[in-house]
């Protein structure tokens, strides 16, 4: 049997992945730039390598800043768990100014709940998700987030397993793709 990891690492097996750090570093990037100084950053499940990465980076970029950052665990990417997260979020750190989301899903739930709460959103909140879901163009505002490229993901996952298939030598079985920053509305303009 033949395998390869998408989207997740592992020392057992190929993999196809996006670069979470340098995705990281540009969510907070992008949220200095364009003003915050009160960031939350939600950390992802603990288990899944990728939104570990996405951490790190944030983490990295932001310790550099003079901003004032505080961290949110999550246990898993589910809208109901988000919802949850959000409400959290908010009754402890009301003043956040901005978040870096674990995903999208998250992304929107926090977009929700700023909402609810009256807050402008990019005035008052920015919110910045990570994977580019297609709900993401259609939440309103709609979701800034960092795109990981996931149809040439799988498409170098399928090229991938039919070398491995094929049992050809020049097998690279670590394969890293770039991210990109997908402005929308929920990040202030210029």
């Amino acid at each position: 049997m033949q395998l390869i990891i998408l989207d997740r690492t592992t020392d057992n097996y190929p993999a196809v992945y996006a670069d979470g750090r340098k995705g990281g570093r540009l969510a907070a990037k992008t949220l200095v730039e364009k003003g915050s100084k009160r960031i939350t950053v939600m950390k992802g499940p603990a288990h899944v390598k990728p939104a570990q990465d996405r951490f790190r980076g944030a983490i990295e970029y932001l310790s550099g800043k003079d901003v004032d950052f505080t961290v949110m665990s999550t246990t898993s990417f589910s809208f109901e768990d988000a919802k949850g997260w959000a409400e959290e979020l908010f009754a402890t750190y009301p003043d956040t100014d901005g978040v870096i989301a674990s995903n999208d899903i998250v992304g929107i739930a926090i977009l929700h709940e700023a909402l609810r709460l009256g807050k402008k959103i990019p005035e008052d909140v920015q919110v910045i998700g990570y994977d580019d879901i297609p709900q993401s163009s259609l939440s309103y505002p709609s979701l800034s987030t960092i795109r990981q490229p996931a149809y040439e993901m799988g498409r170098q996952a399928a090229a991938l397993l039919i070398k491995l298939i094929k049992q050809e030598n020049d097998i690279d079985t670590s394969v890293q793709l770039p991210v990109e920053l997908i402005q929308r509305n929920t990040t202030k303009k210029g």
